[in-house]
């Protein structure tokens, strides 16, 4: 589900009147997809495991980002300032060939008497290394609702005058499914306010900000393009639970357990996922996993996010402080013209980047985490990880 941390920023400020006082708030919000409750997903198997790949809007019931923060009666809201991850994708590039190894090993290996063997030889391999993360049709109409839901919810911010004199900023990624998110929200946006087919709105492509770990060469140095930096991870893969796993797959396929890796196991798991995540459908690749193993490969990638992204390392909460400085100095600039009693330059300032892009800001504002290290050793004892 997209779920958001609403933060409010507040400025004591004058305001015109004898003996009146009020806040002056500038909103941020922070948004990224994360784990749904199986309830909210009908009959989505193991749907509180699917991490980031969560699909937003299969939701009954739950409040929606954009309709349940209502501002305190003595607040003036004075800028939407968000930073958002991109809309439900396709898998990208790496991925596709580890599905493509495991669905012809299963076609070459099977045991043919097996109708799961029968099930997973017939379906059709649609996925393709040309979809590399583009944004799925899901993805662009979750953005065009999102931009729906914060325009109702913050009418005055998202004004037409606001839109149409160019006080709404966006910042996009130079990827393709976070440039698309942008034009989608941009869309969204137009249509709720009625305008007329626009230039497209205007958007700025900044690496700099929503892609800082390409920039910064400490975090290259010491963690992306260092060996030893996902060594947890690696123990991880080769440990007792994904052992198990890999025994218990093998079994149900007649397979030898020696012929599956943990990356297979990985893409057994993206393709029970995208199938329902993409297409609404349960595949029978979840059938060859439990409950118990898509616990063990949900903590695998969190494991992953914990020492690349996250409180693994001290750089990688660091790495984001360009974006962080960012954020913050939109707000100072809203509150400092609201107390001048000046027109506030951006109503809203909208980013759009990647999971990579939130979890180092998350990071260094210090949310989520837990008291021990997420290790290879202590899953079980990490079974209530924030």
């Amino acid at each position: 589900m997209l779920r958001c941390l609403w933060l409010r920023l507040s400025g004591a400020a004058s305001v015109p009147g004898p003996g009146r006082a009020s806040s002056r708030c500038s909103l941020l919000i922070l948004c990224v997809s994360i784990r749904l409750c199986a309830a909210s997903l009908g009959r989505s198997p193991w749907a509180e495991y699917y991490g980031t790949k969560s699909r937003y809007e299969v939701l009954s019931g739950v409040s929606v980002p954009g309709t349940d923060w209502l501002a305190p009666a003595n607040c003036t809201v004075l800028q939407v300032n968000a930073l958002i991850r991109h809309g439900t994708r396709y898998p990208t590039r790496k991925n596709v060939p580890r599905m493509v190894e495991i669905h012809q090993l299963i076609r070459e290996q099977g045991d043919v008497g097996s109708s799961l063997v029968q099930a997973l030889a017939g379906w059709h391999m649609w996925y393709n290394e040309r979809m590399d993360g583009n944004l799925h049709p899901l993805g662009i109409s979750e953005m065009v609702k999102l931009a729906k839901r914060l325009s109702a919810r913050f009418p005055a911010l998202f004004a037409v005058q606001s839109y149409k004199e160019k006080r709404l900023k966006f910042l996009t990624s130079s990827k393709h499914r976070c440039v698309n998110s942008t034009k989608s929200f941009i869309q969204g946006l137009e249509s709720y306010l009625n305008l007329p087919d626009q230039e497209g709105g205007q958007w700025e492509v900044n690496d700099g900000l929503m892609r800082f770990f390409d920039h910064c060469e400490k975090f290259k140095n010491l963690v992306e393009n260092n060996n030893t930096a996902l060594h947890q991870v690696e123990i991880f893969k080769n440990g007792p639970e994904m052992e198990r796993i890999m025994s218990n797959m093998a079994k149900k396929l007649g397979i030898s357990p020696s012929a599956i890796n943990a990356n297979m196991v990985e893409a057994t798991f993206y393709l029970c996922t995208y199938e329902f995540i993409l297409k609404g459908v349960i595949s029978p690749w979840c059938d060859l996993l439990e409950e118990e193993d898509v616990e063990v490969l949900e903590y695998l990638g969190d494991l992953k996010q914990y020492w690349k992204r996250s409180y693994g390392y001290k750089i990688n909460g660091l790495s984001s402080y360009r974006l962080f400085q960012d954020l913050f100095q939109y707000m100072d600039q809203t509150i400092e013209e609201s107390e001048r009693n000046q027109s506030i330059s951006h109503t809203a300032v909208l980013r759009f980047g990647h999971a990579e892009t939130l979890l180092p800001v998350l990071t260094l504002m210090g949310y989520f985490k837990d008291d021990r290290p997420l290790l290879a050793s202590n899953f079980e004892q990490q079974k209530h990880r924030v």
